[in-house]
């Protein structure tokens, strides 16, 4: 059994969500799983109670958290020494628009270069709106953006966009990914 940390940062929910979901998969298929949202004065775990780690954020005003850059970049080399995945959570992830989903890649590549860290795995999953939870003028831009897109939002403001089976999809690689790095550790220990 891998014993697996989900280190997130979220603003207005979806990531967290998300980080539930991976943690609600890895241990329906036997992996012991430990939730850690971040903020701003977040203390570093100990690495070696964990056999690999996925880490969480979202993109706001074209950027992660500074606070998960730091922890990032704090930790990058006890990141560096276990399995380990980024989970990138955006709405360009979702567009119906090449450009803008490789934006979501392209905001992967900049946490990747600001923090000094470089997962083994990655994934951009789309992000939800969540009116009630967003700052007004971030929330005119959101909708602003996702009109131009033509998708139009219920009376509430929410829509979710995370497309859950290829999360799934991603997981399942990650779990393939652990046990083949187990493997070769078996094998170069003897």
């Amino acid at each position: 059994m891998f014993r697996v940390l989900i280190a997130y940062a979220t603003d207005e929910g979806q990531t967290k969500k998300i980080a539930h979901f991976v943690r609600d998969t890895l241990e329906a298929s036997g992996c012991e799983s430990s939730l850690m949202e971040l903020c701003a004065d977040t203390a570093a775990p100990d690495f070696s109670a964990f056999d690999a780690v996925l880490v969480a954020g979202s993109i706001h005003v074209g950027r992660h958290q500074k606070f998960l850059e730091d922890f990032v970049s704090t930790n990058k080399h006890a990141l560096s020494r276990m399995p380990a995945g980024f989970i990138s959570v955006s709405l360009s992830a979702g567009s119906s628009h090449p450009v803008e989903r490789s934006a979501a890649d392209r905001y992967v590549a900049m946490f990747c270069e600001r923090t000094g860290w470089q997962p083994d795995t990655t994934h951009c999953a789309a992000g939800a709106i969540r009116s009630a939870k967003t700052p007004f003028l971030r929330r005119l831009v959101v909708h602003a953006m996702v009109a131009k897109n033509g998708i139009t939002l219920d009376p509430s403001g929410e829509a979710e966009f995370t497309d859950w089976d290829a999360l799934h999809d991603f997981l399942e690689a990650f779990k393939l990914h652990l046990a083949c790095a187990d493997q070769s550790h078996i094998e170069a220990a003897e």
